[in-house]
C-alpha cells in the first residue's frame, strides 16, 4: 500500500496526519466524523466542567486542558488496543484515568477511591446512590420534564453503526 508522503514522512506519525487529513476534507462522512469528535469533547470538556463546579476536582485545574490530558490517554488506550488486540490495554487505560483524576481531586473524593479500579466503582455507586436520594431542584425538574416530553427524532443519523463501533472501544476504558 502505498501512503502519501503528506500522511507519511519521518516527521510525524500515520494516525495524525492521517486523522488530520480526513478532518480537512469535506463530505458526509468527513462532516460525520467531525460531528463524533465535536460531540465527544463537548462531553467530555463538560463533565470535566460539572466535577468542577462540584468541586470534585479542583476548580482551578484549565477544564481544556484537564478534557485534552483525559482524552490522549482515551484515545491512545483505544488505538494501543486496536494495534495489539490485548484488552488488558483498557486496564491500564483505567488506570492512568484515575491517576490522572486523583491528582485533581479535592478532598471531597477520599484517597482511598483511587486505590483500585474496585475502589473506585463502588466510590461511584455510593455517590450515585447518594445524588439519587437527594431531591431535585425545582430546576433540575423542569429540565427532566422537559426531556421526557421531547418526541424523539423519527430518522436514525447516518452512520450509526461507526458512532457505536467508538462508543463500544471507549466504553471499555469507563
Amino acid at each position: 500500500m502505498h501512503l502519501p508522503a503528506r500522511i507519511s514522512d519521518e516527521q510525524g506519525s500515520l494516525t495524525p496526519k492521517a486523522s488530520r487529513m480526513l478532518a480537512e476534507r469535506s463530505g458526509a462522512i468527513e462532516e460525520e466524523i467531525n460531528a463524533m469528535a465535536r460531540e465527544w469533547w463537548n462531553s467530555l470538556k463538560s463533565a470535566v466542567l460539572k466535577a468542577q463546579d462540584r468541586k470534585d476536582i479542583d476548580p482551578a485545574a484549565d477544564a481544556r486542558r484537564v478534557s485534552f490530558d483525559l482524552n490522549g490517554i482515551l484515545m491512545a488506550a483505544y488505538w494501543a488496543f486496536l494495534v495489539e488486540k490485548d484488552p488488558r490495554i483498557f486496564g491500564e487505560g483505567r488506570i492512568a484515568v484515575r491517576a490522572k483524576l486523583e491528582s485533581l481531586a479535592t478532598t471531597r473524593i477520599p484517597a482511598s477511591a483511587f486505590k483500585s479500579e474496585n475502589a473506585w466503582k463502588e466510590y461511584l455507586k455510593g455517590k450515585h446512590v447518594q445524588e439519587k436520594a437527594k431531591p431535585l431542584s425545582p430546576l433540575r425538574r423542569l429540565v427532566e420534564k422537559d426531556a421526557q416530553s421531547s418526541a424523539p427524532s423519527p430518522s436514525p443519523k447516518p452512520l450509526e453503526k461507526s458512532k457505536s463501533v467508538l462508543r463500544r472501544g471507549l466504553r471499555r476504558l469507563t
